[in-house]
């Protein structure tokens, strides 16, 4: 939230999971969006979908999950022009979101069995090849498809150049 880098230095900033760690969210997109040159990029990918927040989240110590409207609110506020906005994991959303609903039951449960619940699942749950075809498919589907909901959120904005006409903050 104090990024100690000056003004205007940056051409990209990739923010990969990282924004729902943060607790002002709001001011660390504006020290993204400080940071970075004019025409300068930002790519921004959180997890999607705030009602499937469960156990997984909190040991993870995410503050919370996102939709895209409201990151999309979020980077504009601070200044940016969006890009492109999408979500990755569409095709693998129905199961992820059962097993984020059967998790949900665990969040008043002691730290201590969230933390063996989610070391059990993330060992039965490794990646397979199955998982890694069905995301080489959406990936290239996503040039020509919106997907309008999945298990994460993948925004990418600009900082407007200065010869750009200059967004109105809110």
């Amino acid at each position: 939230m104090k990024c100690p880098l000056p003004d205007n230095v940056l051409d990209a900033v990739i923010s990969l999971n990282v924004l729902e760690h943060i607790k002002d969210d709001d001011a660390a997109v504006r020290q993204i969006y400080r940071v970075l040159k004019p025409g300068g990029v930002a790519a921004i990918e959180i997890p999607a979908g705030p009602e499937l927040y469960d156990i997984y989240d909190r040991q993870l110590m995410h503050m919370r999950r996102y939709r895209m409207s409201g990151i999309s609110r979020l980077v504009e506020k601070a200044g940016f022009r969006i890009l492109e906005r999408s979500h990755l994991g569409f095709f693998l959303y129905p199961g992820f979101w059962f097993v984020k609903k059967r998790n949900r039951k665990h969040l008043s449960d002691p730290p201590e069995k969230q933390r063996e619940i989610v070391s059990r699942n993330m060992r039965l749950g490794t990646q397979t090849p199955l998982m890694h075809g069905i995301m080489r498919l959406e990936e290239k589907l996503r040039n020509c498809l919106y997907y309008p909901f999945g298990i994460r959120c993948l925004i990418t904005c600009q900082k407007p150049k200065a010869d750009d006409q200059p967004l109105k903050r809110k």
